[in-house]
């Protein structure tokens, strides 16, 4: 199972360049987080259906805005955290 592990971070790391919104139908701060991104552009990803994707980024919490540029990762968990990100982007 050991390489099912770096497949998955394999995975994750090759996300294009972008902002990714991790959500699930059943978050009442995903509609807030969705509102707060209106004039941004980004993908929306549900949290069940890239279920190895979440693990292998350790999301905890829908919403979490992931942003990868640079090749970096970068993890906003919460629509506080995303409300600060976009304050300062």
């Amino acid at each position: 199972s050991h390489n099912k592990e770096e497949e998955i971070i394999e995975k994750a790391t090759t996300l294009s360049e972008g902002l990714y919104l991790f959500t699930m139908d059943t978050c009442p701060n995903c509609n807030v987080a969705k509102h707060l991104l209106k004039d941004t552009v980004y993908t929306e990803m549900d949290s069940y259906q890239n279920a190895e994707l979440v693990k292998a980024l350790k999301i905890m919490t829908a919403p979490t805005l992931v942003v990868v540029r640079d090749k970096a990762t970068e993890i906003y968990p919460g629509v506080g955290n995303i409300t600060v990100y976009l304050k300062n982007h």
